[in-house]
C-alpha cells in the first residue's frame, strides 16, 4: 500500500512503514496512478508529477500543460497518461503532451 501524504511519500507492507527516497520536492497528490513500468503519475495542484526510480519529476504549463492545477489522472490501456487539468484535458503519449478542450471541434 502506498501512502501520499503532504510531503513525504510511504510504502507500507509487511507491517513496516518506509518513507520513500526521492529527489525533488514533492508537493502532496490529489490521486495518484500506477503504471506497468512501476512508475507513480500523481495529480497535484503544482502539476503532474512523476514518480519513477527514485526521481520525481513535474510537469507544468511550460511542459505544454493548459495549467498547473490537476485535479485527476488516469492510465488508459495503451499506459498513455490522461490528466484532468482545471483549464482542460492532457493526453501524455511518448512524452508529448496533446491538449483537448471543450472549445475544440468534435
Amino acid at each position: 500500500m502506498w501512502i501520499f501524504a503532504s510531503e513525504d511519500i510511504f510504502k507500507f507492507g509487511n507491517e513496516i512503514l518506509k518513507p520513500v527516497k526521492h529527489s525533488g520536492i514533492y508537493l502532496g497528490a490529489e490521486k495518484a496512478v500506477f503504471k506497468k513500468d512501476g512508475s507513480i503519475w500523481m495529480a497535484t495542484s503544482n502539476g503532474l508529477a512523476q514518480l519513477e526510480k527514485g526521481q520525481l519529476n513535474y510537469f507544468t504549463e511550460a511542459n505544454g500543460l493548459p495549467n498547473s492545477e490537476v485535479g485527476t489522472v488516469l492510465i488508459d490501456r495503451e499506459e498513455n497518461v490522461w490528466a484532468g487539468c482545471r483549464k482542460g484535458l492532457v493526453l501524455l503519449s511518448s512524452m508529448a503532451f496533446s491538449q483537448f478542450s471543450s472549445s475544440d471541434p468534435k
